[in-house]
């Protein structure tokens, strides 16, 4: 069973959350925010079919850990596929999330250090 399955939802916390927080909590989010794109999703096809929007890009950073992804001689497909095994392989384990950023942890104390550093004034506990 893989980790993501194991997070239980629970539904009148959720109904906590604001949009942003709900957005900030999906596990995939497309790199292009310059270009003003916010969509995220947790579903892998979702993901794949929204960056096939993004083709004319060369290359894709991760929004996670900023290594770039290259398309060289790959097909957009595999280009797209080695960019989402990246982020699979990577940054999965993280399944604890800030509120306030992009930031995952593999663990919740981790969150609380770094909004104790990079948000003291807004964190929310």
């Amino acid at each position: 069973m893989s980790i993501r399955k194991q997070i239980v939802k629970i539904p009148e916390l959720e109904l906590l959350l604001t949009e942003k927080e709900k957005k900030l909590a999906k596990f995939f989010k497309c790199p292009f925010k310059d270009e003003k794109c916010f969509f995220t999703t947790d579903l892998v096809k979702r993901f794949l079919k929204h960056m096939k929007l993004h083709q004319n890009h060369k290359e894709f950073r991760c929004i996670y850990c900023d290594l770039i992804i290259k398309q060289s001689n790959h097909s957009k497909e595999e280009f797209i596929s080695n960019y989402i095994a990246h982020i699979n392989d990577n940054h999965f384990q993280r399944i604890f999330q800030c509120n306030l950023c992009i930031y995952r942890a593999i663990k919740w104390e981790y969150v609380l250090i770094h909004q104790m550093i990079y948000h003291p004034e807004q964190r929310s506990v």
